[in-house]
């Protein structure tokens, strides 16, 4: 994978956790964003707790030519009201429950989010791996606080696309039976089949082994029999890399929403 399509995958995952596995969202979907500009200028628009990801420094191997080092940052900002001294928004308070977003604090969503993409590099998917932390940052204001902070990782990543994810997912309903279709990713080369996930909900599943099995197919489409509701159906690209290989390196995956 290349600096782009990291980038792509670590929103994929941050917006894929839940808390206890099971539970409500550590991130809500439309608060991970991929983004440069200053954590300040988000903070009215955004649903708490939120993540910003961003590529950084890059250095190319001198004797591996097509691959860098690449650093990736992930900013993590919280707020929980009623504090004037900001220790809620660190340490977390009034917790609504073991598998529920309320009231959690910095130093608790950091341990999530860490696993998570500590979960990133099996499966052939990238090397990652933290490496820093920056000082917590605070802003006061409408007695609460908000914190962020930085944290940085080193990944091997390759200059070229690699494992592209399918493209163009949708799902559509028909007397109960959900038709999931995609199209095949731009560059398919030793691609082999295709891995189809489901979940309830809206929070997608980001790895290949997650979620409820739906299929592996090697066409563009498939279907599937939930039975009433609302359910996020993910779809992965399989590569055989190796010629042969029972393990399969697998792309990010292309997602779908929909309830009937």
């Amino acid at each position: 994978m290349n600096e782009w399509q990291a980038t792509r995958r670590i929103r994929t995952v941050l917006r894929s956790l839940r808390w206890g596995g099971t539970g409500d969202p550590v991130f809500g979907r439309d608060s991970v964003h991929v983004t440069l500009a200053p954590v300040e200028e988000h903070l009215a628009d955004l649903v708490m707790p939120c993540a910003f990801v961003r590529g950084g420094s890059a250095t190319a191997d001198p004797e591996r030519p097509g691959l860098v080092t690449q650093e990736m940052m992930v900013t993590v900002v919280t707020a929980v009201a009623g504090d004037k001294v900001g220790e809620r928004p660190l340490i977390g308070a009034n917790r609504t429950g073991k598998t529920a977003w309320g009231g959690r604090g910095l130093t608790e969503i950091q341990v999530e989010m860490l696993a998570g993409i500590k979960m990133i590099g099996p499966g052939g998917q990238f090397g990652i791996s933290f490496k820093a932390s920056s000082r917590l940052a605070a802003l006061a204001g409408n007695s609460k606080y908000h914190v962020w902070r930085d944290y940085g990782f080193e990944a091997m990543l390759t200059t070229a696309y690699d494992h592209m994810e399918p493209r163009e997912v949708a799902a559509a309903n028909a007397a109960g039976t959900v038709t999931i279709s995609w199209l095949a990713p731009d560059d398919a080369t030793k691609l082999v089949g295709y891995v189809v996930r489901r979940a309830s909900g809206t929070i997608l599943v980001a790895f290949p082994k997650d979620g409820t099995a739906v299929a592996w197919v090697s066409g563009l489409s498939t279907t599937d029999a939930p039975g009433a509701g609302t359910y996020t159906y993910s779809v992965f690209a399989s590569y055989d890399d190796e010629g042969g290989s029972v393990e399969m390196d697998h792309s990010d995956c292309g997602s779908v929403t929909i309830t009937f």
